[in-house]
């Protein structure tokens, strides 16, 4: 879809499971993808190509973060030239990294000290398993990897990381201050 001035929105599409392709250019108007909601992510086959969307600031859709997840991707993803949040992949990669996993997930953990100046301990509640960790630069440089609950953050810089947690009922990513 192109040039749609009229567009705001793809709730057409919201009866959608599968894509081939996903092409939205120059749709001003275009607020938001959640009309896409229902596509399974290993239903999209070929590309997602999201650019020149001047008023599109959310991207991160469940769809979408899992085709960048994706470790041996079979869809080209381009996200270029949209509204702030949606500007580019690297920043719909960040927002996906952000927003990994259910609202309520980090509710059945904590992680501490944070700020932390050297380790960081993550304690699981109400017989939730901790599974692994994963430590990220902001902009989503894996930095550290661990399955043990207790991290040694000393060799990190001081600055702000993300610390993605899986557990045995989902993931969930939250921002950690190392000193």
């Amino acid at each position: 879809m192109s040039d749609c001035d009229n567009l705001t929105n793809l709730d057409i599409l919201s009866s959608l499971t599968s894509l081939g392709y996903l092409h939205l250019f120059d749709n001003d108007n275009l607020l938001s993808l959640d009309g896409l909601s229902n596509v399974i992510p290993d239903n999209v086959f070929l590309q997602i190509i999201i650019r020149d969307n001047l008023s599109l600031t959310e991207c991160a859709i469940q769809m979408v973060c899992e085709n960048f997840d994706n470790p041996a991707p079979l869809v080209d993803v381009i996200i270029d030239n949209n509204a702030p949040g949606c500007f580019d992949n690297q920043e719909v990669m960040d927002a996906c990294l952000l927003s990994t996993g259910d609202e309520n997930i980090e509710l059945l953990f904590n992680v501490f000290p944070n700020p932390t100046t050297d380790e960081l301990h993550i304690a699981t509640m109400n017989g939730t398993g901790f599974q692994k960790v994963i430590v990220h630069t902001i902009s989503g440089i894996q930095l550290m990897e661990s399955t043990n609950s207790t991290l040694d953050l000393s060799s990190l810089a001081s600055g702000i990381y993300l610390a993605v947690v899986t557990t045995n009922q989902g993931t969930a990513a939250m921002q950690i201050v190392k000193q």
